[in-house]
């Protein structure tokens, strides 16, 4: 069976809030955090940076997620840890999107596979 990797802070609410976990329209799970709260440790893969080349690749990645696996408010939650809670509370989903695939483009986001190809 397979252990399931776990960071600390990562889905707290508030200033705690080191992340968040992500599932893909296919299941696997990602870890999206800011730079400085990237965990330190030597196993985790390297970034996507296919993420940093146009907001259109992170919309599309965000926009096609798992439906059950993740929060019914996972877009909101990510607006919240990138910029606070009052901007994630004024953006329709599409605004969230832009928002947050602008932070994956500019490098404010951080998109980390946690599950290795081969599984």
């Amino acid at each position: 069976m397979m252990e399931l990797i776990t960071y600390p802070g990562v889905g707290l609410r508030g200033s705690a809030c080191k992340g968040r976990y992500f599932f893909c329209q296919f299941g696997h799970r990602y870890l999206i955090c800011r730079p400085v709260d990237r965990p330190d440790d030597p196993l985790l893969s390297p970034p996507r940076m296919d993420l940093w080349c146009a907001t259109t690749y992170g919309m599309q990645f965000l926009s096609q997620r798992h439906q059950w696996k993740n929060s019914a408010h996972i877009l909101s939650q990510l607006v919240s840890y990138l910029s606070g809670e009052s901007l994630a509370d004024s953006l329709d989903e599409y605004e969230q999107l832009e928002h947050l695939a602008t932070g994956m483009m500019q490098r404010q986001l951080l998109v980390f596979p946690l599950e290795s190809s081969d599984s």
